[in-house]
């Protein structure tokens, strides 16, 4: 069963952006230490800076609502 990490919130980030490679692999990598049971899903935490960076974090707490 593969871990789906995606989300219905809207990403805003400027087209070419790189922060949508760092939101890949952020994703790869939960979804690698969830698989591997390094890691339950409740326990993550996810800190962001300030500006667009940031919004890795709102997107990670809204798949963390959709999935309870």
């Amino acid at each position: 069963m593969s871990l789906d990490l995606t989300t219905n919130e809207k990403i805003t980030w400027c087209p070419g952006c790189t922060n949508s490679a760092i939101l890949v692999a952020f994703r790869k990598a939960v979804t690698e230490m969830i698989e591997a049971g390094e890691v339950e899903h409740h326990n993550l935490v996810s800190v962001g800076g300030i500006g667009c960076c940031s919004k890795i974090t709102e997107i990670g707490r809204a798949v963390c609502r959709e999935r309870g």
